[in-house]
């Protein structure tokens, strides 16, 4: 479950990074890139990319802007009432 997202529009804008991308990436000299700590390993993201963080504090790269917990959240009330109605189905017989 991804719980925030940010893009990356250069190190022009660098003021406005937030403190979970702070910790968690790094620059290096004469690059445009931003250098990214994920599980993988250290992963390059170029301007216009996202970067997100997970419930975990996973950090992945993405082209486009990745679904938010809200999807996440939808989901999962619909898999309860799924589960309660086969339950209680299951149970009437």
């Amino acid at each position: 479950m991804i719980v925030k997202s940010w893009k990356f529009k250069g190190y022009d804008k660098a003021d406005n990074f937030p403190s979970w991308v702070q910790q968690n990436t790094s620059k290096r000299a004469n690059s445009d890139l931003i250098w990214v700590h994920t599980q993988e390993g250290e992963m390059s993201a170029k301007e216009g990319e996202w970067i997100a963080i997970d419930i975990k504090g996973h950090l992945t790269i993405y082209e486009e802007k990745p679904d938010s917990l809200g999807k996440d959240i939808i989901a999962g009330i619909a898999f309860a009432i799924i589960s309660a109605v086969t339950i209680i189905t299951f149970l009437a017989w």
